[in-house]
């Protein structure tokens, strides 16, 4: 049996353990789980184009992901409850 030994990010490594935690499996499974994937597909598992995003698009989507974090922004359960205070 072979052993794989690579360097990541420590954030990166601690989101993916939370989420493999998840749903019951460690680290070692889920890479097992993708080198298989690897195989059967004879490739990446998954579509590995680059999306180039317009720049008004980038700027929206670092906008909310501002917005996400501001304390200060009121939050609103429901679409309807946005809307009445609104009126």
């Amino acid at each position: 049996m072979a052993q794989i030994n690579f360097y990541v990010d420590d954030d990166l490594k601690d989101f993916a353990e939370k989420a493999f935690n998840t749903v019951g499996i460690t680290m070692t499974d889920a890479l097992i789980l993708f080198l298989k994937q690897c195989a059967i597909c004879e490739g990446l598992p998954f579509n590995s184009e680059i999306t180039e995003y317009k720049p008004e698009v980038i700027d929206a989507m670092l906008d909310a992901k501002r917005v996400s974090k501001d304390q200060n922004i009121k939050a609103y359960d429901s679409f309807s409850d946005a809307i009445l205070d609104m009126e």
